[in-house]
């Protein structure tokens, strides 16, 4: 994946966190406070893309359980983004 490609799925995710999301996804534990902060955090790490900056490992899928999303295909999505991420960034890793 090219970092084009990667920052089409940060914008695919940031539009999903930017609207309401469908009840599916609120069963897997999504509340607002849970949406507003996956939606900085992936307004953010885009930011930080365009400007070059170095980014650390990433497991965002940990960080998504951490607020006690359990599941869904947004928690999937970031889990993609996450694996991609690592290995243009990380690629020994």
């Amino acid at each position: 994946m090219t970092q084009e490609t990667l920052l089409q799925e940060i914008d695919s995710m940031i539009q999903a966190l930017s609207s309401p999301l469908p009840t599916s996804e609120i069963k897997e534990g999504w509340t607002p406070e849970s949406q507003a902060a996956m939606l900085q955090f992936f307004q953010d790490l885009k930011a930080k893309i365009l400007k070059e900056e170095t980014l650390p490992y990433l497991s965002i899928s940990r960080g998504m359980d951490f607020w006690g999303i359990t599941g869904g295909k947004l928690i999937d999505k970031a889990a993609f983004i996450s694996v991609e991420l690592n290995k243009i960034y990380h690629p020994t890793s």
